[in-house]
């Protein structure tokens, strides 16, 4: 398994444990799952500034959700079984992982999503995010 960091346009890479916050998920069925809340602004790497903007991220064609408590999320090489500790970015794409060969399908991508208390582990077709950077909250 390859993990690779996404960069998201508007603020760069959000970086550490304190750069996602969650203040709600929705989901509608299991094809859809939205998750809201703010993005500390002095952990993004476009915009390093002490400003919380609020963010909504939506999941599209979900075939799988697993959330895991922020310190009890690992990442292992599914081969040798050792434990990779590093995370590049708080939003990032496993590639290759076991929950991707699971599903058999090529339209789908496993992304991980990791906020202040939770670690969401999400294979679906793509995702939309909205970020308010003009009304970021002081």
């Amino acid at each position: 398994m390859k993990i690779i960091p996404i960069e998201i346009e508007a603020i760069g890479f959000p970086e550490g444990r304190d750069a996602i916050f969650l203040d709600n998920v929705q989901g509608k069925n299991t094809d859809t799952l939205t998750l809201n809340g703010e993005l500390n602004g002095t952990l993004c790497s476009k915009l390093n500034k002490e400003v919380y903007i609020p963010y909504n991220i939506t999941f599209k064609n979900v075939l799988k959700v697993e959330v895991t408590n922020v310190d009890f999320h690992n990442y292992f090489n599914e081969v040798t079984q050792e434990e990779n500790k590093e995370v590049y970015s708080s939003f990032e794409e496993a590639r290759d992982s076991g929950f991707l060969k699971a599903t058999n399908t090529d339209k789908h991508r496993h992304f991980i999503f990791h906020t202040y208390d939770d670690v969401f582990d999400i294979v679906a077709e793509s995702y939309v995010i909205n970020i308010n950077t003009e009304r970021p909250k002081n």
